[in-house]
């Protein structure tokens, strides 16, 4: 579905991502996780177009990134920041029609088609009862709730998020991972806490820019790992009344 060859990107100067390379199954859902400032939002942003590598490539379904339009990369690819804001005035059933934007033109115009799409994308945020709220109004769980339902308008086939749960209440955060681990499309999340992110399907290791390790999340959990990465000591509690192992740091 998308792979990264030999890719590499410095800012003035200073080398973010060194040489890495891996492949993202389709349908997977991949979990970057790794400490602050290890460079997980910059391979999100290279790996969705944003930004544009000093070396090596993004490919797509074998073709690269670079080489194809904003629109088309805009059709399969859909990204949600940390923190995305504005000062307009918009309803949020606006913002979620933003997510069709990609497939609209003079020759294709807005149909009954991109209206049952949007309200399907509100549905499954169950969002509907907030279709006539402004921006502003909204708590930082239900703007979470709306980004997300403007990229499924999008319907893209890779769907790539950085840190979608941060800063949001535990309820919140439980909801938007299920619903991110039961999608039906290619997603690649960036996660700070490391129980939230075993549940997927592969994990991604970076430290310092670099690839430290990729696999299953019990082998990249491991406790050499965490303690190497992150600095802490690991103890994995079992418990048959628990859906998965906990992890516990000390």
């Amino acid at each position: 579905m998308i792979s990264i060859r030999d890719l590499r990107f410095t800012l003035r100067g200073k080398t973010l991502i060194h040489p890495l390379s891996f492949s993202v199954r389709q349908g997977e859902v991949l979990g970057l996780i790794g400490p602050n400032g290890s460079g997980k939002s910059t391979l999100l942003r290279l790996m969705a177009g944003i930004a544009t590598p000093d070396q090596g490539e993004v490919l797509l379904a074998g073709e690269p990134v670079k080489a194809m339009s904003r629109e088309a990369v805009a059709r399969q690819i859909a990204f949600v920041a940390q923190q995305v804001d504005t000062h307009d005035r918009i309803y949020v059933r606006d913002a979620v029609e933003l997510g069709r934007t990609p497939w609209l033109s003079m020759s294709n115009p807005w149909t009954d088609k991109d209206d049952r799409i949007v309200e399907q994308a509100m549905q499954q945020l169950n969002i509907e009862h907030l279709s006539d709220r402004t921006w502003q109004t909204l708590s930082g769980g239900e703007r979470q709730r709306v980004h997300i339902a403007r990229v499924l308008a999008q319907q893209p086939q890779i769907l790539i998020l950085d840190e979608p749960t941060n800063h949001l209440d535990i309820q919140s955060q439980l909801a938007i991972l299920q619903l991110i681990t039961n999608l039906n499309t290619t997603v690649i999340v960036a996660l700070h806490d490391l129980n939230q992110a075993a549940q997927c399907d592969r994990l991604l290791m970076m430290q310092s820019g670099r690839l430290v390790d990729i696999g299953a999340p019990e082998h990249v959990l491991s406790p050499e790992n965490i303690r190497t990465v992150f600095g802490v000591n690991m103890y994995r509690i079992d418990d048959a009344a628990l859906p998965r192992p906990v992890l516990h740091f000390f």
